[in-house]
């Protein structure tokens, strides 16, 4: 097994080994429209459920404002009638007609608010702008608008010989010592083991993750990784 012995602290022999972000995404917009708002650039970071961008909604409000009035003007209707329901002098069709309309306006008024909401455009993941694909002013469709990528915990992604499929377990913790510049050394845990050789290429996959909390290590570099002392 390896990491026990004298060569409790040796490299492993990757066959290469990354850093990547542990999710990218291609945000674009559930609806068609123009961008309104996008002041984001590559490099900013956004946290989930922060809005990226805001396509024109002025119809949207407007639907929204008509749909509260008359949510309210059904809510008061059936209040001005709710003695007469109290003392059934009111007809069954009657009474059906005024508590159905409550509901249909009430119905009315929660769909004019979700097509308003998908007018804004919040992000799915907390991560950093890796790439703005438009501007505002711009008509977008099914296109992305913008990419992201989440940095924390970054996704340390080790290509491995076959010779050593089965020596590495699942949670067990490996040293990972990032390419020059950045240097330095990290401790994350082995989260995926392809259960596959690639006949080919006579390899495997593992991945590893690595916490980045402060965003100090960044992705795209290669990396060695060796077993714990």
């Amino acid at each position: 097994m390896i990491g026990t012995g004298p060569a409790a602290a040796a490299e492993l022999p990757a066959l290469g080994c990354t850093l990547e972000p542990s999710r990218r995404v291609a945000v674009s917009s559930a609806v068609a429209g123009v961008i309104a708002e996008l002041a984001l650039d590559r490099g900013a970071t956004v946290a989930a459920g922060s809005p990226l961008f805001r396509l024109h909604d002025g119809v949207e409000r407007a639907a929204v404002e008509l749909a509260e009035i008359k949510a309210e003007f059904a809510a008061r209707k059936l209040e001005r009638n709710s003695d007469l329901l109290a003392d059934n002098l009111l007809s069954d069709h009657e009474r059906d007609e005024i508590q159905t309309e409550k509901t249909i306006a009430e119905m009315e008024l929660r769909a004019a608010r979700e097509q308003l909401a998908l007018r804004t455009v919040l992000s799915p993941i907390n991560g950093v702008v890796v790439d703005k694909l438009a501007s505002a002013g711009e008509y977008v469709a099914v296109d992305p608008v913008l990419e992201l990528a989440q940095l924390d915990p970054l996704y340390v992604e080790l290509l491995m010989p076959a010779t050593l499929f089965g020596s590495l377990r699942m949670g067990q913790s490996l040293n990972v010592r990032p390419g020059e510049p950045i240097g330095g050394e990290h401790t994350a845990p082995v989260v995926v083991i392809d259960p596959v050789i690639d006949a080919a290429s006579g390899t495997f996959r593992v991945r590893l993750q690595l916490a980045n909390p402060r965003g100090a290590v960044p992705a795209g570099v290669s990396c060695s990784v060796s077993t714990r002392d």
